[in-house]
């Protein structure tokens, strides 16, 4: 199993499945191939790598303080609710500095982007008041925003040559060897690309991580005593995180890989053949569609002893190659993943010195097979410590 995925994940002739062209556009990573991928590749990694990461330290750390305050005012919090503003606002401060993520726009944004994502998947009919239909509109409309948007930063920048070390910035900037600078659209539809994939996945893999560690008191500990010696590290209780802080989280670190194994928040990848192949035996013709699913990998028993207990301390050893892929694998692995961890574990930092929660219904049942889901929705009571 391990093994098939990993050759249907690198294979030269598995290419993009075409299911995400119709909604993010055209020039999206994910469905563009050869010199094209490698040359949005090399974007995208430009923006994960430490170096520009530590420049979003502090915005992610006032975002999950921000977000964390509110609770405090709600007798109840729904936690999906609230992980996913967390990490769409995470998205647009890394997409464009300048925007505030709080603003009604914004928000209204937020609800495209999940509208999007609710229609990429739908059976592609253009019908009245249809999922797709509402995910074109609301396609539309980001367009309108981003085309605008790109406008006038190209218009700054041509003025003053003033960069301010976003996302946006590194799209208009970049200018390849062979062809120039990227398009509008290029640099529009791998925008929408960041707001589409990076925000879900993330706030899902939190509802998790807290679930577990309200249930876990052995797990909690160590993270709880980590985080506190980070807490009084300090020399006032009014402090911002750094990136040498998040270096030295590796108890929250395993509780995070472990619910990213356990929950599969990308349960499946899928790839379109380019050409027949033939694999153990079988000759799987051309455009066929190839689905991997992490689910039976990350689950099974014999890689994983006890695989659906939630156990951190499994990756006190790191897993063998192509047996933890919560993020994909081979050359179109999620270039995100290192801001997707940084988010969790700053969010955790906070939640954990500073809040304790519970559950507003402790026996809802866990689901992860064959896709994860919250069976009842994951509400809490938040008190202050």
């Amino acid at each position: 199993m391990v093994e098939s995925a990993k050759f249907f994940l690198s294979c030269a002739d598995c290419g993009p499945s075409g299911l995400f062209a119709r909604l993010l556009g055209p020039e999206t990573i994910n469905e563009v191939i050869g010199s094209q991928h490698a040359l949005y590749w090399r974007i995208f990694l430009g923006l994960m790598v430490p170096e520009a990461l530590k420049c979003h330290v502090q915005m992610i750390d006032i975002l999950a303080q921000d977000t964390l305050e509110s609770w405090g005012l709600k007798k109840t919090v729904s936690v999906m609710e609230e992980t996913l503003k967390f990490s769409y606002c995470t998205l647009i401060g890394l997409v464009c500095k300048k925007l505030l993520p709080s603003t009604p726009e914004m928000i209204d944004l937020m609800k495209d982007a999940q509208t999007i994502e609710n229609g990429v998947l739908q059976f592609p009919i253009d019908l009245p008041f249809s999922p797709y239909r509402k995910a074109l509109q609301a396609r539309a409309r980001l367009h309108r925003f981003l085309d605008g948007l790109i406008n006038e930063r190209r218009a700054e920048l041509a003025a003053n040559g003033e960069k301010r070390k976003d996302a946006l910035d590194e799209f208009i900037t970049h200018k390849d060897d062979k062809v120039g600078f990227l398009s509008n659209q290029q640099v529009e539809d791998n925008l929408v690309t960041l707001l589409f994939g990076g925000h879900h996945t993330t706030a899902l893999a939190l509802v998790w991580l807290m679930k577990h560690l309200n249930g876990n008191p052995q797990a909690f500990k160590e993270v709880e005593e980590e985080q506190r010696r980070i807490f009084l590290g300090k020399s006032s209780t009014n402090y911002n995180l750094t990136w040498e802080d998040t270096s030295q989280m590796p108890a929250t670190l395993r509780a995070v890989n472990e619910i990213l194994r356990l929950s599969n928040v990308v349960g499946v990848v899928t790839r379109k053949l380019t050409k027949d192949i033939s694999y153990k035996g079988y000759t799987l013709p051309k455009d066929w569609m190839v689905h991997v699913y992490m689910p039976p990998i990350h689950l099974d028993d014999s890689i994983y002893p006890n695989a659906a207990k939630f156990n951190p301390s499994r990756f006190e050893v790191p897993a063998k190659t192509g047996t933890f892929i919560p993020f994909g694998y081979g050359d179109r692995i999620c270039p995100g993943s290192a801001l997707s961890l940084l988010e969790q574990m700053i969010f955790i930092h906070r939640l954990i010195t500073k809040y304790r929660w519970e559950p507003v219904n402790p026996n809802s049942k866990t689901s992860y097979w064959p896709m994860p889901s919250v069976k009842d929705e994951y509400l809490v009571h938040v008190m202050s410590i």
